[in-house]
């Protein structure tokens, strides 16, 4: 019998912690699979999604933060939520600069917290059936996925002064709240009535506070790691906003699939 690599159990998962990559052990508390060959065998493997069954202790906790955090009037249902795994490579660039921000921040995990995200795309991926990258040059949403967001960023800094989507700066935006960042989630050339947010890890650190937008920004004020735009009286922000400068300050965690608002 294969003995999972971490010194936990063996007994058989049920199918509410089950390890998505080898669907035999339960998950590890706090981590994504069951052991260090499975989180090994999924980075050869990454980027890719894997879909959650839905009494999946992730995908409940991944739905509970997405309803709760929902301040419009109408829900969209959730249809599918997809795991996205990381290269080593890409793991190891978000760790380190967690690790590093937390040494000079003395902040416990370098303030790292899960915000909401929403890319343009062009495939319908998320659906049923479709849990490939594509790489058509107009899907934002699989280079996110695929670059780590490192195609965000890029596409942030190529925006001119004063330019569409810059109101703090050319960095990448995340929120807190779901249906803001669903506010943002646009399908172009094709007529599918679905549309797909990620859930992503950030690392904030120490967050310079704003309430006027400030679009000449190319990184944090000196001794600070991101921005927030604050809403609240005299503020220019409506939903709290969330920006890091830094590509390895962020990664994909999670695709979240929705049909049409209730």
């Amino acid at each position: 019998m294969y003995a999972p690599a971490y010194g936990g159990n063996t007994r058989f998962a049920g199918p509410n912690d089950i390890c998505l990559q080898c669907m035999k052990y339960p998950k590890r508390k706090d981590f994504t699979f069951c052991s260090k060959d499975c989180s090994k065998a999924a980075a050869r493997a990454a980027p890719k999604l894997i879909k959650i069954p839905s009494n999946h202790v992730m995908y409940q906790s991944v739905q509970h933060d997405f309803e709760s955090s929902w301040y419009a009037p109408n829900k969209p249902n959730i249809l599918d939520i997809c795991l996205i795994t990381w290269s080593a490579d890409s793991r190891s660039s978000f760790d380190n600069y967690r690790d590093s921000v937390q040494r000079r921040t003395n902040i416990p995990c370098g303030n790292e917290v899960k915000r909401f995200r929403a890319e343009r795309r062009v495939c319908h991926l998320g659906e049923p059936g479709y849990l490939s990258l594509c790489h058509h040059r107009d899907c934002r949403l699989c280079d996110a996925i695929r670059t780590g967001f490192k195609s965000s960023l890029a596409h942030k800094r190529k925006v001119p002064p004063m330019g569409p989507g810059i109101r703090l700066g050319h960095g990448i935006y995340t929120t807190p709240t779901s249906s803001k960042a669903f506010d943002y989630a646009v399908n172009i050339h094709n007529q599918s009535k679905v549309k797909t947010v990620i859930y992503s890890r950030v690392v904030l650190g120490r967050s310079f506070m704003m309430v006027n937008e400030m679009p000449s920004l190319w990184s944090p004020p000196l001794g600070f790691d991101s921005v927030e735009g604050r809403p609240g009286p005299g503020s220019q922000f409506s939903d709290l906003e969330c920006v890091v400068y830094d590509e390895n300050a962020i990664l994909p965690a999670y695709l979240i699939t929705l049909g049409p608002c209730t």
